[in-house]
Protein backbone atom coordinates (compact mmCIF):
# COMPACT_ATOMS: atom_id res chain seq x y z
CA UNK A 1 0.00 0.00 0.00
CA UNK A 2 1.09 3.86 -0.58
CA UNK A 3 0.85 5.97 2.05
CA UNK A 4 1.50 9.82 2.31
CA UNK A 5 2.50 11.05 5.66
CA UNK A 6 2.75 14.89 6.24
CA UNK A 7 5.06 15.92 8.99
CA UNK A 8 4.38 19.30 10.78
CA UNK A 9 7.30 21.45 11.10
CA UNK A 10 6.80 21.29 15.37
CA UNK A 11 7.80 17.55 14.93
CA UNK A 12 10.42 18.62 12.65
CA UNK A 13 11.91 20.89 15.30
CA UNK A 14 11.74 17.82 17.90
CA UNK A 15 14.10 14.99 17.77
CA UNK A 16 12.09 12.94 20.72
CA UNK A 17 8.96 12.93 18.26
CA UNK A 18 11.38 12.57 15.13
CA UNK A 19 13.32 9.53 16.42
CA UNK A 20 10.08 7.61 17.15
CA UNK A 21 8.61 8.59 14.12
CA UNK A 22 11.53 7.34 12.01
CA UNK A 23 10.78 4.53 14.01
CA UNK A 24 7.84 4.18 13.29
CA UNK A 25 8.19 4.55 9.71
CA UNK A 26 10.89 2.20 9.58
CA UNK A 27 8.18 -0.22 10.38
CA UNK A 28 5.65 0.19 7.58
CA UNK A 29 9.23 0.07 5.28
CA UNK A 30 9.48 -3.34 6.59
CA UNK A 31 6.26 -4.19 5.98
CA UNK A 32 6.42 -3.71 2.30
CA UNK A 33 4.22 -0.12 2.41
CA UNK A 34 5.60 2.92 -0.07
CA UNK A 35 5.56 5.58 1.76
CA UNK A 36 6.00 9.40 0.53
CA UNK A 37 7.22 12.14 3.16
CA UNK A 38 5.88 15.48 2.43
CA UNK A 39 6.90 18.00 5.43
CA UNK A 40 6.37 21.94 6.34
CA UNK A 41 9.09 24.45 6.32
CA UNK A 42 7.29 27.18 8.98
CA UNK A 43 9.01 28.23 12.18
CA UNK A 44 7.17 29.72 14.83
CA UNK A 45 10.15 31.20 17.19
CA UNK A 46 12.60 33.81 15.70
CA UNK A 47 16.04 31.97 15.86
CA UNK A 48 15.82 28.16 16.72
CA UNK A 49 19.24 25.22 16.81
CA UNK A 50 17.54 21.55 17.10
CA UNK A 51 19.07 19.03 19.42
CA UNK A 52 21.90 17.99 17.15
CA UNK A 53 22.89 21.90 17.40
CA UNK A 54 21.59 22.61 13.85
CA UNK A 55 20.59 26.40 13.36
CA UNK A 56 17.37 26.66 11.90
CA UNK A 57 16.51 29.58 9.74
CA UNK A 58 14.44 32.48 11.31
CA UNK A 59 10.73 33.09 10.89
CA UNK A 60 9.74 33.45 7.24
CA UNK A 61 7.71 36.54 7.67
CA UNK A 62 10.64 38.95 6.66
CA UNK A 63 12.24 36.72 3.87
CA UNK A 64 11.08 36.72 0.33
CA UNK A 65 8.63 33.86 -0.30
CA UNK A 66 10.69 31.81 -2.39
CA UNK A 67 13.97 32.56 -0.27
CA UNK A 68 12.27 32.11 2.89
CA UNK A 69 10.50 28.59 1.98
CA UNK A 70 14.01 27.34 -0.09
CA UNK A 71 16.20 27.94 3.08
CA UNK A 72 13.67 26.76 5.89
CA UNK A 73 12.26 23.77 3.63
CA UNK A 74 16.56 22.27 2.86
CA UNK A 75 17.32 22.19 6.29
CA UNK A 76 14.42 20.48 7.16
CA UNK A 77 14.50 18.28 4.75
CA UNK A 78 18.25 17.17 5.16
CA UNK A 79 17.36 17.17 9.12
CA UNK A 80 14.35 14.55 8.48
CA UNK A 81 17.02 12.55 5.82
CA UNK A 82 19.75 12.25 8.31
CA UNK A 83 16.52 11.29 11.16
CA UNK A 84 15.78 8.36 8.58
CA UNK A 85 19.08 7.17 7.46
CA UNK A 86 19.88 6.64 11.65
CA UNK A 87 17.22 3.83 11.52
CA UNK A 88 18.27 2.46 8.45
CA UNK A 89 15.65 3.80 6.37
CA UNK A 90 16.82 4.89 2.68
CA UNK A 91 15.56 8.21 2.20
CA UNK A 92 16.06 10.76 -0.96
CA UNK A 93 15.06 14.94 -0.56
CA UNK A 94 13.25 16.91 -2.92
CA UNK A 95 11.79 19.56 -3.44
CA UNK A 96 8.00 19.85 -5.05
CA UNK A 97 9.09 21.42 -7.83
CA UNK A 98 11.93 19.36 -8.43
CA UNK A 99 10.80 17.19 -11.78
CA UNK A 100 7.82 18.81 -11.88
CA UNK A 101 6.45 16.22 -9.10
CA UNK A 102 4.27 19.08 -8.15
CA UNK A 103 2.57 22.43 -9.77
CA UNK A 104 1.12 25.08 -7.69
CA UNK A 105 -1.41 27.80 -8.21
CA UNK A 106 -2.28 31.00 -5.63
CA UNK A 107 -4.74 30.05 -3.45
CA UNK A 108 -7.73 31.93 -3.34
CA UNK A 109 -7.99 34.70 -1.46
CA UNK A 110 -9.54 34.05 1.99
CA UNK A 111 -8.66 34.11 5.78
CA UNK A 112 -5.24 32.65 5.51
CA UNK A 113 -4.19 33.61 1.82
CA UNK A 114 -2.04 36.85 1.64
CA UNK A 115 -0.98 35.97 -1.57
CA UNK A 116 2.02 33.70 -0.26
CA UNK A 117 -0.46 31.09 0.28
CA UNK A 118 0.00 27.98 -2.56
CA UNK A 119 -1.79 25.47 -3.50
CA UNK A 120 -1.39 22.06 -5.27
CA UNK A 121 -2.41 22.04 -8.90
CA UNK A 122 -1.05 19.01 -9.78
CA UNK A 123 1.05 16.01 -9.09
CA UNK A 124 3.31 14.21 -11.32
CA UNK A 125 3.78 10.33 -9.62
CA UNK A 126 6.53 9.65 -12.27
CA UNK A 127 9.90 10.26 -9.81
CA UNK A 128 8.06 9.37 -6.47
CA UNK A 129 7.16 6.24 -8.43
CA UNK A 130 10.83 5.41 -9.20
CA UNK A 131 11.99 6.14 -5.74
CA UNK A 132 9.70 3.95 -3.74
CA UNK A 133 9.63 0.76 -6.53
CA UNK A 134 13.29 1.18 -5.90
CA UNK A 135 13.07 0.30 -1.96
CA UNK A 136 13.49 4.39 -0.72
CA UNK A 137 11.07 7.34 0.86
CA UNK A 138 10.89 10.39 -1.18
CA UNK A 139 10.80 12.65 1.44
CA UNK A 140 8.99 16.56 -0.10
CA UNK A 141 9.67 19.82 1.01
CA UNK A 142 6.42 21.35 0.23
CA UNK A 143 8.01 24.37 -1.51
CA UNK A 144 6.79 23.99 -5.37
CA UNK A 145 6.95 25.75 -8.72
CA UNK A 146 3.83 27.98 -9.19
CA UNK A 147 2.05 26.94 -12.78
CA UNK A 148 0.21 30.36 -12.31
CA UNK A 149 3.88 32.28 -12.13
CA UNK A 150 3.32 33.05 -8.83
Amino acid sequence: MRVVIKVGTAALQDDLILGEFAKALRQLVSEGHQVILVHGSVINSASRTNGNGIQMPPPLAPLPKTECSTVAAGRFNQHLIACLGRVGVPAIGLFGGDGNVIAAKTAEAGAYSNGYILEVASVDPFWLDVVCRSGGVPVIANVALAADDS
